[in-house]
């Protein structure tokens, strides 16, 4: 957040081998948006968690400021290793890494947060168009205590950058996971 105004930046990856295919596929200009710098590659068939470990840690170089990553703690066991590997120690993994639940309990308050911000006007994504093809994918599902998350079963395509952007609003206007709000920057990693 900086003057009351949510700026995101947003990274997207997806495994270079087979991108023109999952263009195809999921009916996405994937390959336009990568030859445009909206959406990065990675070597191989998949995004690999060793890539993504090099990618974190470089980036806590080269943007020392960021201070929390919002995590889904379902595959954190598999990155964990890899950012060891890639220099990061346990406290410092345990000091960045907030763990971010996708169920109503935390997705609710985090999407009403950033629902606020974006009928006020106050989120700035740079028009990002993997971001708004993930908003405009996106379905909301609710439940009896009205609870709201967002549902990647019912949704018509990626909505993964939806999904971090509302951890990201969370963290960083939340303070979830933390006893402190972020001041400076922010990544999300899903």
């Amino acid at each position: 957040p900086i003057d009351g105004e949510l700026h995101v930046w947003p990274t997207f990856w997806l495994p270079a081998e087979g991108l023109a295919e999952q263009s195809r596929t999921a009916k996405a200009p994937f390959d336009v948006w990568h030859r445009e710098g909206y959406l990065s590659t990675t070597p191989g068939q998949s995004v690999e968690y060793e890539y993504v470990a090099k990618y974190i840690a470089d980036l806590l170089v080269t943007v020392p400021g960021l201070q929390k990553i919002a995590f889904d703690r379902w595959n954190m066991k598999y990155l964990k290793p890899w950012l060891i590997k890639a220099g990061l120690s346990e406290d410092r993994i345990t000091d960045l890494f907030v763990e971010f639940g996708q169920g109503f309990k935390d997705m609710s308050p985090a999407l009403r947060e950033l629902e606020t911000m974006l009928l006020a006007g106050k989120v700035r994504h740079g028009n990002h168009p993997v971001l708004a093809m993930c908003n405009a994918n996106a379905v909301v599902k609710g439940d009896e205590a009205g609870g709201r998350k967002l549902d990647k079963k019912r949704s018509h395509g990626r909505i993964d950058g939806m999904v971090a952007l509302v951890m990201a609003t969370s963290v960083a206007t939340l303070g979830a996971g933390s006893d402190r709000f972020v001041e400076d920057e922010l990544v999300v990693i899903r």
